[in-house]
């Protein structure tokens, strides 16, 4: 049913005075049965005790016509809801009939993107959420899939039962198989998850897909118990363990294990494209699986993946009919009269804040250049955050379309309560400038701030660049390759701050493990050595980062919604304190749909807000053309 019935709804249940008078009349009693009855002199006992009787009779039949105007009330609505229920199931059987006559089956799908393969397309060792949004998912499906609230659906497995706190068993579709021809078992599975847990063998050049690492790290074992069965088992409680199988990047994304070798370069994967092709940062193309599970809902033979680096030229392409679907540039996408007038030409254009924010990280490298170790110091850091003012980035770059940041995790989690906002002490330019000078930093604050070329991230990044210049923060802009940017940040050596996007997807602790396990690794030139050496010696940057550690793990073994709720504002409040990275906006993602591209069921499945936009692979099930 759609948002327009259910706020009817939700209308129609508070019922207001004029409506209960409706009612009551309806049920036979006046306004003035209603009104409280009483008269009578003040020295007239037998007078006063009439007129009680009589207000005590009134305030019952008052009691009784309300409570029947209400039951009545109900009545109507309920019977309301279930027309409008019956009519919405009809139009959508009508709708899917319509579907089935009409749809064109064949052709291409096209699409046109900013986000190229950065790693290549072996799931378990690329970093880039970019490449899980947009080419893995066309090669490979996830054990599980998810609803728009986040909740597990089937893929892969057709059911999983949870029988204990740390049992998960996953009984797969039968009759799976790989691009290769090889079945998609309860073996290969295993063979998959035994990867995982030897990633460090690996000889693999990018950081592996962290969520992959987590669920290694958190297993006390697994196996295959039959052909369609398989089994894991976590070492201890986990509450976010079951999300690892269908957020993105999942925890695990089988690949066929006789692919193992060459699945950066040519993916063998049991999703619903097979792969055809790769000219780098050109195009990218595939064929349609016949064997795959879901194939009666891949109406398109074909796939192709043209990398557009600019999105004005994206957009171009677009409305000349050359790509099927593209993002919406930032820009044009918050200015409501341009895209009212495309839809007015039977465009579709869905979009929503997206659960992908943009978040501020330091280089806390202690043996990199003297000049860049000043943010080692805590003042540093704050004054970041209060030069920054979320608001005037979303106003200037989105026209108050997005979301600011309240949490070192994203606003769309429900474990984050919407009446709290841990950076309300921003902005503060003029105490920004005090820390500044207290550290001893005035006039000293240099270095490249980094971000991506990439609409929108770009365009968040650059009025915050003019923010932190009015406090004296003299940065040098840079702008590159996802890629460029990753690598540079992983080496902590020629770089001051780094301004990233970042998802957060169903339970926070998907980015905060990865994000405190960086913390610990990514900025010291010794590795987890030279932290661990740091920490022994008291450095309250390591201290503190340990106990935002520890309380972020005890958050993880709470299974209990309310107690997790307070165990993060523990976390967020030593995490805050330390302001190890300081989030600053979410940016909104809004996608462009040509006028024939219909869905076999609500258009607005192919936009997935629980998890930022499910990506562009994710909109391939069920969504075809018509002839227009």
């Amino acid at each position: 049913m759609s948002d327009r019935n259910y706020w009817q709804r939700m209308k129609r249940r508070t019922m207001s005075r004029r409506s209960l008078l409706r009612a009551s009349a309806r049920a036979g009693v006046g306004a003035a049965g209603l009104a409280l009855v009483g008269c009578g002199g003040d020295d007239d006992d037998d007078g006063q005790q009439a007129a009680a009787q009589t207000q005590q009779q009134a305030e019952q039949q008052q009691q009784a016509a309300e409570q029947q105007a209400m039951q009545q009330e109900q009545q109507e609505q309920t019977q309301q809801e279930q027309e409008e229920q019956a009519a919405v199931a009809q139009a959508q059987q009508q709708q899917q009939a319509q579907a089935a006559s009409d749809a064109l089956r064949g052709g291409t799908w096209r699409i046109s993107d900013a986000f190229a393969p950065q790693w290549g397309f072996d799931p378990l060792v690329t970093p880039s959420g970019g490449d899980h949004y947009q080419s893995i998912p066309i090669f490979y499906d996830r054990l599980l899939n998810y609803d728009e609230q986040g909740a597990a659906l089937p893929m892969l497995a057709e059911a999983w039962e949870i029988p204990d706190d740390v049992t998960y068993v996953f009984s797969l579709r039968p009759g799976l198989t790989y691009h290769d021809g090889t079945a998609v078992d309860a073996a290969s599975i295993q063979t998959n998850m035994d990867r995982i847990v030897n990633i460090e063998e690996e000889s693999v050049e990018a950081t592996p897909n962290q969520r992959a690492v987590t669920l290694g790290q958190t297993m006390a074992n697994s196996e295959a118990i039959d052909g369609v069965t398989w089994r894991y088992v976590a070492n201890e409680v986990f509450a976010p363990t079951l999300s690892l199988f269908y957020g993105k990047p999942p925890g695990i994304a089988p690949i066929s294990p006789d692919s193992f070798d060459t699945a950066v370069t040519h993916p063998v994967g049991a999703g619903p494209f097979s792969f055809d092709n790769y000219i780098e940062g050109q195009e990218l193309t595939a064929s349609r699986f016949p064997d795959y599970w879901n194939a009666e809902n891949i109406y398109f033979d074909n796939y192709s993946f043209e990398i557009l680096p600019d999105s004005n030229t994206q957009w171009l392409a677009f409305l000349g009919g050359d790509h099927d679907v593209v993002r919406v540039p930032g820009s044009l996408a918050a200015d409501a009269d341009q895209m009212a007038d495309i839809e007015d030409d039977g465009f579709v254009v869905l979009g929503d804040v997206s659960s992908v924010f943009v978040q501020t990280w330091f280089n806390v490298n202690p043996s990199g250049p003297e000049e860049l170790t000043i943010w080692r110091d805590p003042r540093m850091r704050h004054a970041i955050n209060l030069a920054t003012d979320r608001h005037a980035i979303n106003d200037a770059a989105f026209n108050g379309t997005s979301a600011v940041s309240r949490a070192p995790i994203g606003v769309t989690t429900p474990l984050l309560p919407k009446d709290v906002d841990w950076y309300d002490d921003s902005p503060n330019p003029a105490e920004a400038v005090k820390l500044i000078d207290a550290a001893g930093y005035t006039g000293q604050v240099t270095g490249d701030m980094m971000t991506y070329s990439i609409d929108p991230l770009y365009l968040g990044t650059r009025p915050m660049h003019a923010q932190l210049a009015e406090v004296g923060m003299d940065f040098n802009l840079v702008e590159g390759t996802i890629a460029g940017i990753v690598d540079r940040l992983f080496a902590a050596e020629d770089y001051a701050i780094a301004v990233l996007s970042w998802e957060s997807p169903f339970d926070p602790d998907q980015i905060l493990r990865p994000s405190m396990n960086g913390l610990r690794e990514w900025f010291y030139s010794g590795g987890r050595e030279q932290y661990d050496e740091l920490l022994a010696s008291g450095s309250d940057y390591e201290v503190g980062l340990e106990e935002a550690s520890r309380l972020q793990d005890l958050t993880a073994r709470t299974t209990d919604f309310e107690e997790r709720v307070k165990r993060y504002a523990e976390f967020f409040e030593v995490y805050v304190e330390g302001a190890y990275t300081v989030p600053i906006i979410h940016y909104p993602l809004n996608y462009g749909f040509s006028p024939g591209v219909r869905h076999t069921g609500d258009i607005n499945t192919l936009f997935r807000g629980c998890d930022g936009v499910g990506g562009t692979a994710d909109m391939l099930a069920g969504v075809y053309k018509v002839d227009t």
